[in-house]
């Protein structure tokens, strides 16, 4: 998976970017500090007061920096979905993911299987029912730069696919500024413009569909390149959801 030390706020936003619509996340270790990431906690937070409300997302990483468990909740604590991640030694790993309905009860269980580049970069992921039986294929493309490019999308019962393409653009200063989405059937077109924030810590993603904007995240950032806080805007730009994260960390022995 990822790992990086000194970061720049420009890959930073291709992070978010990165794991707004990867299929696993991408953890950090800080080699600086020696000290290496174990566990994520995202809380959503009174807008006004700060007052903790309740878990929305959970990580774990193992001590190579790879993501090991995953559980998203809603915004009154409710189980959504919940992941375990295994690895093995030739660039294969398997995500054990569980579904639960609105009333946290177990819903369905699926299994994804993928297959990583020597970069910790999923290049294949299938994905399999609980009979046993794979029913869709994705395939990712990266260019030089470790960006996706592509993302191939395959029924296989019906042998239909359909691509997605992914193109981005970078300020004189090199700094990522937008990226763009679209579909080979038209059905899906997704734009993200990024704004920094003066002294390179904060970042806002403002996401656009065929209609114009769809929402508005910002993200504020420590001086070890972690997100800390996260806001959501509507379109208007009226906060309506704020999120803090917390960090645990493996110390050398």
């Amino acid at each position: 998976m990822l790992r990086f030390a000194n970061i720049s706020l420009g890959f930073l936003a291709l992070l978010v970017l990165i794991s707004a619509c990867s299929d696993m996340g991408s953890p950090i270790i800080n080699y600086e500090n020696q000290k290496v990431l174990k566990s994520i906690t995202k809380w959503q937070v009174d807008v006004t007061t700060n007052q903790k409300k309740s878990v929305v997302m959970f990580q774990e990483f193992d001590k190579s920096g790879r993501l090991t468990f995953n559980e998203e909740y809603n915004e009154v604590g409710i189980i959504k979905n919940k992941s375990s991640y295994s690895y093995t030694s030739n660039n294969e790993s398997k995500e054990i993911f569980i579904e639960f309905d609105a009333a946290g009860n177990e819903k369905q269980q699926s299994v994804n299987e993928y297959k990583l580049d020597n970069n910790g970069r999923i290049v294949k992921k299938i994905a399999i029912n609980e009979a046993g039986d794979p029913f869709k294929e994705t395939v990712y493309t990266y260019d030089a730069l470790g960006n996706i490019i592509s993302r191939s999308e395959t029924d296989i019962k019906t042998n239909n696919t359909v691509v997605f393409d992914y193109s981005y653009t970078y300020s004189s200063g090199g700094n990522l500024v937008e990226r763009t989405i679209k579909s080979s059937n038209g059905n899906s077109f997704s734009r993200d413009s990024l704004v920094y924030t003066p002294g390179n810590s904060g970042l806002d993603v403002i996401n656009y569909n065929h209609e114009g904007v769809t929402y508005i995240k910002s993200y504020k950032y420590n001086s070890a390149g972690r997100i800390i806080t996260e806001f959501e805007s509507t379109s208007q730009g009226t906060v309506i959801r704020k999120f803090i994260y917390e960090y645990s960390f493996f110390y050398p022995n």
